[in-house]
């Protein structure tokens, strides 16, 4: 740990959950203070530690530095004006939220004017219970403060955000929203956080505001992450009948937006949101419906990255209704969609596939989809596709021998028909068939 509070501070350090800092002059006439502040945190089942209470190897001040930037909860007396005391809770203030730091004093006049501003307890060594009740009600909100912050670092570390990234945003959230991240811990947390209840809508709505308005400060820096966050909440099943309203608000205009090539955010946005939703059976009927239809959205002639995502998912996905709704589109009025979806069909292993690919070719004119369609008949091993396949050779192979697809649609039949007819008689079949075709041509 360096000496430097800049430097050690550049690191994202963990909060060790029930520790407390102490910053006080270590002076005789303070001693009952002292006690008392550690009796308060023993009674919350905190760890309470001042710079005399700790042995180390090291400079005094790195781990004077650890504590402050480590502690979950910082107890500053500002009493007799302590120059290191000040310069310590300056660090305090400097790198860590406002809420972990809770600031004592016996008389206003040893507070700094420009620290008057805070709350601050004032106490009287006459009266040290009254005291007493004050900080642990100051400790007791201050660690929800500081346990939200905590939550929200370890819940996004593991999702490989950068860890400055996750610094700024936290620090940068604290600014304009005290209470935002104890409300963020409540809507994602299990319902055995230490407060169960529900938030209402209202305060909901104001935790997407704070995302909404911090996604747009950061000029993109935070918005994967507010991103993140919004989609967990929205998909978060015991808040869904107060968000579902904004999942179906998102994904209509995304709709709206879908023919805007130049700007994809709210698509990315809409689709990762339906990939939650069907992952856990929240409006999923309607999650789906959404995928479908952006697959007949038409190309534009642009790399559709969201498309990409779209289709990745439908081949990872082992959702029984999303299967389902996958099959139903082999049949759909648009070619490219029928080409599209067998294509998926063909990389998932899904029992029937063969039956509704072998109906889909039966009524396949487009020689693009049916060379997807039979290319997915091979891949599922569906043996009853390949008499359907050598009858459609024989209807349409006239139609389309003129074209750069014959080829590749030539080469596709004939190793579909020999992996799954070992007799190899529809295979003869096919090579008959563009014999003839190529016979008629060159005449």
């Amino acid at each position: 740990m360096s000496i430097y509070p800049k430097l050690a501070a550049s690191r994202l350090i963990s909060i060790k959950e029930g520790t407390c800092f102490l910053l006080m002059p270590f002076l005789r006439e303070l001693r009952s203070v002292h006690a008392a502040i550690k009796e308060v945190c023993e009674s919350l089942n905190i760890k309470c530690e001042r710079a005399d209470d700790i042995y180390s190897q090291r400079p005094i001040f790195s781990t004077i530095l650890d504590r402050i930037l480590s502690s979950e909860v910082i107890v500053a007396d500002l009493t007799g004006r302590n120059p290191n005391v000040f310069y310590e809770t300056g660090i305090a203030h400097s790198f860590r939220e406002p809420q972990s730091v809770v600031l004592i004093s016996q008389t206003l006049d040893d507070v700094p004017f420009d620290l008057r501003h805070l709350p601050i307890v004032l106490y009287k060594t006459e009266n040290i219970q009254k005291f007493e009740l004050e900080l642990e009600h100051r400790i007791s909100n201050c660690r929800i403060s500081t346990r939200g912050v905590t939550f929200a670092t370890s819940y996004l570390l593991p999702l490989h955000f950068h860890s400055y990234d996750i610094k700024s945003f936290i620090d940068y959230t604290n600014e304009i929203s005290e209470d935002f991240f104890s409300l963020l811990a409540r809507c994602l947390q299990p319902e055995s956080s230490e407060d169960p209840t529900l938030l209402d809508k209202g305060k909901i709505q104001n935790v997407f505001k704070t995302l909404l308005l911090v996604s747009e400060a950061s000029n993109g820096r935070w918005k994967r992450i507010c991103d993140h966050l919004r989609l967990e909440i929205l998909c978060t099943e015991r808040y869904f009948d107060i968000t579902k309203e904004h999942c179906f608000s998102s994904l209509q205009q995304s709709k709206v937006n879908q023919y805007n090539i130049y700007d994809r955010d709210q698509d990315f946005f809409a689709a990762e949101l339906c990939f939650k939703l069907i992952g856990r059976d929240l409006a999923k009927a309607k999650a789906i419906n959404w995928l479908l239809e952006y697959l007949h959205n038409p190309r534009m002639g642009n790399i559709d990255i969201v498309r990409y995502k779209i289709e990745s998912f439908m081949v990872e996905s082992d959702d029984n209704d999303m299967n389902a709704a996958l099959l139903s589109l082999l049949s759909t009025d648009v070619p490219s969609v029928r080409e599209n979806v067998a294509d998926i069909v063909g990389q998932k292993s899904l029992p029937g596939a063969g039956k509704f690919l072998t109906n889909a070719l039966t009524v396949e004119e487009n020689p693009y989809a049916a060379r997807s369609i039979i290319t997915a008949i091979a891949r599922q091993n569906a043996t009853e596709g390949v008499s359907q396949i050598v009858n459609w050779i024989r209807l349409h192979h006239k139609m389309w021998w003129d074209e750069p697809i014959s080829l590749t649609l030539k080469k596709v039949a004939e190793e579909t028909v020999r992996k799954l007819d070992p007799s190899e008689e529809a295979l003869f079949a096919i090579q008959d068939l563009f014999s003839e075709g190529k016979s008629e041509k060159s005449e």
